[in-house]
């Protein structure tokens, strides 16, 4: 047994930062395995001689959902920080871009809601309550803390094993709380911290410009016959664009190595390359990679994703994560602090199907907590951490892209689950369906045009969990492709 291990203990205290999907996929991942050790929870135990648990999920914002929640930032007044600007990307008409039927928690299927109306490609709203369902029917929701954040996060260097001090302030405490825990884990997300590349933030003294997390709706009236520059044509830059070209004048959408579409004069929305910056010989131009400047923007909006951050983090943890690099580390398997694995993240990697990850990652960060790291060392670990955040992560492509997975998740989330002890053939069949309706719906998606009609949304999935089959359903038919 690891000196690290936790079974040992009479009682277990976790933390765990962030109600969204990884929040309460890991509270749920640490549930099951407190139960399949024999841990009773210390409110509900009047047994002396059982070992119990107490588990606390900070949730900054009133209500379960994370970044999902859009109602709730929108209507500030109904949260304990109000604000005058969105601080989440969630806008009005956002529907996913991944269908339910792979989105699902393994754990908790996603049953057609009468709301969805039978589609794949849902609303923010029901993906909203999907999680609310989650989290309830679950039995999360006592373990939430809301409204309740988290100001610092630092190691308790006196204590043997090194356990985790959180500090966090509420609207009813006069002054900040402070906790000592076994276990943290941050699920706080990363889509919070707006990130704008140092090489065009010139742009933003020269035109009226804002960042796509402040984008709210195509109907503003901000957008009336002027000509937009959305810079980034990933799934945001995609739908912004389109939706605002029903009242601008004109939409550019810049993407680096895009091919070049649409025809000037002809198509309100035009996909041109990527942004250099200003053009050094005009006044008021903008240089596009290819050498063209654009002379007409009126407007820009920066659709150039986020930074990860983590405020609360003291600087002695030792965790890196610098503005413009999307990056975070050095950490072991993307996951763990190397030298004190009882701080741990959920959620880092991108370009992956979320939530089956989320539960993957929350049950094995619980059960090695639990039993211990076996042969797996503290020097190994480090290696394997700085060679990770050394070499790019696993694409091994750009700094900013260590976190990136794609078609390399549906490996890494086998190595997490087998790591975890609880992956079998039923596991490895589920992820087999999760990689090839993800690469359908990825085919689908590349059919469309930058900015240009979503049809790839009105197709429609099903999934038999059980049989783990699939297929599409077109005018009530179901047609079984794996």
């Amino acid at each position: 047994m690891s000196p690290t291990a936790l079974q040992a203990s009479r009682h277990v205290r976790v933390g765990v930062v962030g109600s969204g999907a990884a929040g309460i996929a890991t509270c749920k991942g640490f549930l099951d395995a407190f139960k399949a050790a024999g841990y009773k929870n210390r409110g509900d135990n009047n047994d002396n001689g059982t070992n119990t648990f107490d588990i606390d999920v900070f949730e900054k914002y009133g209500t379960v959902g994370g970044v999902w929640d859009y109602n709730e930032r929108i209507n500030s007044a109904t949260t304990s920080h109000p604000t005058t600007t969105k601080t989440l990307p969630m806008y009005k008409s956002l529907r996913t871009n991944l269908p339910r039927e792979v989105m699902s928690f393994p754990s908790y299927p996603w049953n057609r809601l009468p709301s969805a109306e039978g589609r794949s490609y849902i609303t923010h709203s029901e993906v909203g309550d999907y999680l609310k369902s989650y989290s309830q029917h679950m039995g999360l929701n006592k373990y939430i803390r809301l409204n309740c954040e988290v100001d610092n996060i630092k190691f308790d260097m006196s204590s043997s094993p090194t356990k985790v001090v959180v500090e966090t302030t509420s609207p009813n405490s006069s002054s900040p709380t402070s906790a000592v825990y076994d276990h943290v884990v941050i699920c706080n997300g990363h889509y919070e911290a707006p990130s704008v590349p140092p090489s065009l933030q010139c742009l933003s003294s020269t035109y009226v410009s804002m960042h796509s997390i402040e984008y709210d709706s195509g109907d503003d009236h901000k957008w009336r016959g002027k000509t937009v520059l959305c810079i980034g044509g990933r799934a945001s830059g995609t739908d912004i664009a389109r939706e605002i070209s029903m009242a601008a004048k004109k939409v550019y959408v810049s993407e680096r190595g895009a091919a070049v579409e649409g025809w000037p004069g002809k198509e309100k929305v035009e996909v041109v390359g990527g942004t250099v910056g200003m053009d050094s010989t005009s006044t008021q131009g903008i240089l596009l990679e290819d050498g063209r400047v654009l002379n007409d923007v009126d407007m820009v909006i920066f659709c150039t994703g986020y930074d990860y951050s983590f405020k609360f983090l003291s600087p002695e943890v030792g965790v890196k994560f610098e503005k413009g690099e999307r990056r975070v580390g050095p950490l072991y398997k993307q996951i763990w602090h190397p030298e004190h694995p009882n701080l741990s993240f959920v959620g880092l990697p991108h370009s992956v199907v979320p939530f089956p990850l989320f539960e993957v990652q929350g049950r094995t960060i619980a059960e090695i907590a639990l039993k211990g790291w076996g042969e797996v060392g503290k020097e190994e670990r480090a290696r394997e951490a700085q060679s990770d955040y050394e070499g790019m992560g696993p694409s091994g492509r750009r700094v900013e892209d260590t976190h990136y997975l794609g078609d390399l998740q549906w490996q890494y989330t086998r190595e997490i689950g087998v790591m975890g002890g609880f992956w079998g053939e039923e596991e490895d069949r589920r992820n087999k369906v999760n990689e090839e309706i993800y690469k359908r719906a990825g085919m689908e998606r590349k059919k469309g045009k930058i900015g240009g009609d979503d049809g790839y949304r009105r197709m429609e999935f099903w999934r038999d969990w059980e049989k783990h089959e699939w297929g599409v359903e077109k005018k009530g038919k179901k047609r079984v492709i794996s």
